[in-house]
């Protein structure tokens, strides 16, 4: 009969969960700053935003976008636009820690 896993036994492994979880969406943005090389060769994850990428095109169209309404309002930047952008990527952070979920769970199912 299998021991059930301590509170604290489970929390550790939700926080290691979460940390890869965390990593996969910062090589998928581009972000190395908390990746090693080393994690990237071993998990090879794709650069979504690199240039002449789907999300690195779009993002552009969005910076410069967002550079435009600027100019048209005759500032550096306005909070509103600054407030969009930042939505915008709580969003894209939210959606990707959902899809990276239901991966795993979808993946652990199907190969029970």
């Amino acid at each position: 009969m299998k021991k059930k896993p301590t509170q604290e036994q489970q929390k550790r492994k939700r926080k290691k969960y979460e940390k890869k979880r965390y990593l996969v969406y910062e090589m998928m943005i581009g972000d190395m700053t908390f990746c090693s090389p080393q994690i990237n060769k071993k998990f090879y994850v794709k650069d979504e935003f690199k240039e002449g990428t789907v999300c690195g095109s779009a993002y552009t169209d969005i910076y410069n976008a967002a550079n435009n309404i600027c100019a048209k309002l005759n500032v550096n930047e306005d909070l509103d636009v600054e407030c969009i952008l930042n939505s915008y990527n709580k969003i894209t952070e939210h959606l990707c820690y959902c899809m990276y979920d239901y991966g795993a769970l979808f993946g652990k199912k199907y190969w029970e």
